[in-house]
C-alpha cells in the first residue's frame, strides 16, 4: 500500500472506531428521571457520574442484525413486523428525524422513552448500547438514524414505501 491508502484506511478506522470511545454520563435531571448522555450533564444534574468508555457500544447482536440487513419479509396475510422506537429527551434532531420518517411513511411504531432504569435495561438488551435512537422492526435493529437504512428495514418488513397521497380537491362546476 502507499501512504495515501495507508491514510485513508487509518481515517475510515478512526471514523468507525470513533462512536465506540465516545464517553457517556449517567445522571438524574431535576424530574427525577435517569439521563444516559454523551455530552457532559448540566450543573444542577444529580449523581452525574462518567461511565467507563466503550461500556455503551458492547454489542448484543450480530453485526447483520444491528444493520438492519437481517429483516425478513413478512409472510401475506400476517400483520406487520412490530416497530420501535427508542428515544430520550437529550437525542435532539435524531429523534426528530427517526420520527419523522417513520411518520412520513405513515408506520404505526411504540416509542420508548429511555428515561428509566427499566426503559434503560430494555434498550440495552435489544441493541446493546446506551444511546438513542435504536429503531427495532420485528427483530432487526439500527443503531442511530440512517434513513436508507431504516427504509430497507422497513421496506423488507412489508410497508408501504410512501404515505398515499391525498386525493386533489376538485373545483366546484
Amino acid at each position: 500500500m502507499n501512504r495515501s491508502s495507508l491514510a485513508a484506511a487509518g481515517v475510515v478506522l478512526a471514523l468507525v472506531a470513533a462512536p465506540a470511545l465516545a464517553q457517556m454520563y449517567r445522571w438524574v435531571d431535576e424530574q427525577g428521571r435517569v439521563r444516559y448522555t454523551e455530552t457532559p450533564p448540566p450543573a444542577s444534574a444529580k449523581g452525574a457520574r462518567q461511565l467507563p468508555r466503550g461500556e455503551s457500544a458492547a454489542p448484543a447482536k450480530p453485526a447483520a442484525a444491528a444493520s438492519g440487513d437481517g429483516a425478513a419479509p413478512k409472510p401475506k396475510g400476517q400483520k406487520p413486523l412490530e416497530v420501535t422506537l427508542y428515544t430520550n429527551s437529550g437525542c435532539g434532531q435524531l429523534c426528530t428525524d427517526a420520527r419523522a420518517y417513520l411518520a412520513s411513511r405513515q408506520v404505526k411504531f411504540r416509542e420508548v422513552e429511555v428515561e428509566t432504569q427499566e426503559s434503560l435495561a430494555e434498550l440495552q438488551k435489544v441493541a446493546g448500547v446506551m444511546s438513542v435512537p435504536v429503531l427495532r422492526v420485528g427483530e432487526a435493529v439500527q443503531r442511530g438514524y440512517d434513513e436508507t437504512r431504516y427504509a430497507h428495514m422497513l421496506d423488507a418488513a412489508g410497508y408501504p414505501k410512501a404515505a398515499p397521497a391525498a386525493p386533489a380537491p376538485q373545483a366546484p362546476l
